[in-house]
């Protein structure tokens, strides 16, 4: 009797087993295609013609990745995408790399010349859909990024943009390799390990940013603010900064080979590389 109790026992804890090892499979299931789902519905609205419907399918898909940390980065990879393919670099605000420059020399009359470059010179912003991927890129959880694989907005124009947020913005690791930055406001940004190989950021404001171990080779930051910035071990070769503003700044261990330095304003507060020394600064105080 003992032994068929214990066989119809251990029988019915089997069953009961295999039952929630199936409730499990299923609710898994399920998961797996709601997130499919919600996917799906979110790449739609991107394409939209619509931009509130555009910034609705922006935030479903920053949801999204938060929810289901599987698809981190497949989430981020089609926002910087979607960037990428509306604000490629050289279109829009950036469609002439100096503006100003080809009014002034275009064959206009002189009346009509004059009303165009003070268009050329406002301020352009990014659409508020580009801006809007900008934020939710600076607040994503970085511990679901791919190993090898960073977050690319590599030859865009963000051109204005602003990387600021209620908390502090995390930027850092992202590829922005050639892309236009003029102007734009990276200010108390964490930026470190950041790839801007070769970008444009003249006029941009990165003032107390985190760049340690930035990749800044050949970008060009005339008249950039850098007062207060982390440039610790920062790539900086080839690159131009001419007139920009590096009041303490630190600069220590940064690699500042074939730097063009004509006119930069710093200070006693300013750490340069051991062994470096810089040109004479600009008049000027701190």
């Amino acid at each position: 009797m003992a032994i068929g109790t214990a066989v119809v026992a251990y029988g019915t804890f089997k069953v009961s087993k295999q039952t929630v090892q199936l409730s499990e499979q299923t609710l898994q299931a399920n998961t797996r295609q709601q997130a499919s789902d919600r996917y799906s519905k979110a790449i739609e609205h991107l394409g939209s013609d619509n931009l509130d419907v555009r910034l609705g399918g922006i935030y479903a898909l920053d949801t999204l990745a938060t929810d289901t940390p599987t698809e981190h980065q497949d989430v981020y990879n089609v926002l910087t995408s979607f960037v990428r393919g509306h604000a490629a670099v050289g279109t829009g605000a950036c469609a002439d790399s100096n503006p100003v420059a080809a009014v002034a020399n275009s064959p206009t009359p002189l009346g009509a010349r004059t009303a165009l470059t003070a268009a050329a010179t406002t301020d352009p912003r990014p659409s508020e859909d580009i801006q809007t991927v900008i934020y939710v890129v600076g607040r994503r959880d970085r511990t679901h990024d791919a190993a090898n694989e960073s977050v690319d907005f590599s030859h865009t124009c963000l051109r204005g943009a602003s990387f600021l947020a209620e908390t502090a913005a995390d930027y850092s690791d992202v590829s922005m390799n050639s892309s236009d930055l003029r102007g734009a406001n990276l200010g108390l940004a964490r930026l470190e390990n950041v790839y801007l190989y070769g970008a444009t950021l003249d006029d941009a404001l990165i003032v107390g940013s985190k760049l340690r171990g930035a990749r800044l080779s050949y970008a060009h930051l005339w008249r950039a603010g850098l007062s207060g910035t982390d440039l610790r071990g920062a790539h900086l070769a080839n690159a131009d900064l001419t007139k920009a503003n590096l009041c303490d700044a630190n600069l220590s261990g940064a690699d500042l080979g074939g730097a063009n330095l004509t006119d930069v304003l710093y200070g006693d507060g300013t750490v340069w590389p051991s062994g470096f020394t810089p040109p004479p600064s600009r008049p000027g105080a701190c």
